[in-house]
């Protein structure tokens, strides 16, 4: 059974809804990719004007990567890192390459590569509600983000407030992503379907979405004054935050820094680089450890 149901609303608008068989949160596995990618290739030998990206979960959108999987591969060479890396992202950037304009409806948690796969799309738009949380949290167990998400959300919302995200591994509501420009809109939950045909109306009618695309291409365009002024101060901010991985936070921060000025493609293959290095490292192994021990205690609290 595929996790991907499509179904058609009216004036050729497709819905995606991620519906993961038997489990309560939408987690990126493999089998979750291949049933992407297998909906996406319907889609493009008749691409429909606009497509609207829904979870069936409540309370969770896509809760990020399958740790599992992450967790038993942690002695995997660089080349397979690499390729898990190409691999996610060959498949979420399809919605940013196909003539469809893309909108996530999120509702709920969208977090790690559920929020890079959101990045990918032309819009998001958010529900009103407090289980509404969007963040890449990737540091808190010692890795990074590796399909796009620190090279997307720099050049959505800026280079400082990015880096604070990614190297803090904050979530933030419905109304803080709207005020930092992560979702476009807020919308009661019941409204979330038929806001999204509304903004893919409005973005085939000006064509924004195409400009936008053309624009992420290239480097930042919203810098700080000062970059070693970001890097001072978030360093500082890592040290005193115990709820990440220094050296991950640390990779993070200089590699967005560093790879600002650069186009799309080529900070891409910075953070796949930086991807492999903190994979299976002391810290991440550490971390996950602690992470797979709470989760195993929270099942077991009365």
């Amino acid at each position: 059974m595929s996790s991907i149901h499509i179904s058609q609303l009216a004036n050729d608008i497709c819905l995606f809804k991620l519906d993961m068989p038997g489990k309560s949160a939408n987690v990126l596995t493999d089998q979750v990719y291949a049933d992407l990618d297998e909906a996406i290739s319907q889609l493009e030998s008749n691409p429909p004007r606009g497509l609207i990206l829904v979870s069936a979960k409540p309370g969770i959108y896509v809760a990020g990567a399958d740790l599992v999987k992450i967790s038993s591969n942690l002695d995997w060479p660089d080349d397979k890192i690499h390729a898990f890396c190409d691999h996610g992202r060959g498949i979420m950037s399809s919605f940013s390459q196909m003539p469809t304009v893309s909108v996530a409806a999120i509702h709920g948690v969208c977090v790690g590569g559920g929020l890079e796969l959101t990045l990918w799309c032309d819009q998001r738009i958010a529900a009103d509600h407090r289980r509404t949380l969007l963040g890449l949290p990737e540091v808190k167990l010692g890795l990074v983000p590796g399909w796009a998400g620190t090279v997307l959300l720099p050049r959505m919302i800026g280079l400082e407030p990015a880096v604070r995200l990614a190297t803090s591994g904050d979530l933030v509501g419905a109304a803080e992503s709207l005020s930092l420009g992560m979702v476009s809109q807020v919308v009661p939950q019941e409204e979330l379907v038929d806001s999204a045909v509304q903004l893919i109306e409005s973005e085939l009618e000006s064509g924004a979405y195409v400009e936008r695309r053309r624009s992420l291409r290239g480097p930042v365009t919203n810098m700080p004054e000062s970059t070693e002024s970001l890097r001072r101060e978030t360093i500082e901010a890592i040290h005193n935050n115990h709820d990440v991985g220094p050296s991950a936070a640390r990779q993070v921060l200089d590699h967005m820094i560093d790879s600002a000025g650069k186009s799309l493609e080529e900070a891409c293959e910075s953070e796949k680089s930086v991807f492999a290095s903190v994979w299976g490292s002391a810290e991440n192994r550490g971390l996950l450890h602690y992470f797979f021990l709470d989760e195993r205690a929270k099942k077991t609290r009365p």
